[in-house]
């Protein structure tokens, strides 16, 4: 197969930027196809509908920030400073204004609630730096309740300060609210979270410093690569 010929990624990679030029909810499945010049019945075969193909370019961004943090942190070392610095770095970089229409309809889609949904066949991978500090501090909590409160109480926190952003002006920054949600209700005795708001925001801006790339609108995925 030519790289030229590698037409899931190239439907990826179209859908992306209309996501981002027009929003979630404005782009179509023709538009799509259109726009990565094939037919609709392809790129339904492929993913289905257009959830399935925003899913799965969440996940691609949501693991290129890790793959980044994942160079400074070690997430079993300093599993509360990883935390921090993901919530702080997709916050950062997707409330950009190239990237914040596709981020407030995203959530207002309830985009990264699914993505939850679709890591669970992985749950390390979903919730590896919650399960780091649950095992770190000897928490005692079940996966279960890891993914209650760590995703979907915090995720849910996140939306509503996302979509009503009047809120957090009065109580502070979004990543911060969102981290200290998440360790209130994982580890409630924990005493550092100014400090590690503090470090997470110098290794966030280190990190998008040596890597601007993850802040550039530019094509997720390889089309020379076989999808």
């Amino acid at each position: 197969m030519k790289a030229y010929e590698n037409k899931k990624h190239r439907i990826m990679n179209r859908a992306w930027r209309l996501f981002l030029r027009r929003g979630f909810s404005a782009t179509s499945m023709r538009s799509i196809a259109e726009a990565a010049d094939v037919s609709l019945g392809l790129v339904t075969y492929h993913f289905t509908n257009k959830d399935n193909i925003a899913l799965q370019l969440l996940e691609r961004v949501i693991d290129n920030f890790k793959g980044a943090l994942d160079l400074y942190i070690n997430v079993e070392d300093e599993p509360a400073l990883y935390l921090a610095s993901l919530v702080r770095i997709n916050y950062q970089v997707m409330s950009r204004p190239e990237f914040n229409t596709f981020y407030i309809d995203a959530m207002r889609n309830d985009l990264y609630f699914k993505t939850i949904t679709e890591r669970r066949s992985q749950p390390d991978q979903g919730l590896r730096s919650l399960v780091a500090i649950n095992e770190k501090y000897s928490l005692g909590h079940s996966l279960e309740y890891l993914e209650l409160f760590g995703n979907y109480l915090c995720v849910s926190m996140e939306r509503t300060l996302v979509l009503y952003p009047d809120t957090p002006k009065a109580i502070g920054s979004i990543p911060d609210l969102v981290f200290r949600t998440y360790m209130g209700h994982i580890h409630p005795a924990f005493t550092e979270l100014d400090s590690y708001c503090r470090r997470s925001e110098r290794i966030v801006q280190d990190t998008l410093s040596r890597h601007p790339e993850l802040a550039e609108v530019r094509d997720l995925f390889d089309e020379s690569v076989p999808g």
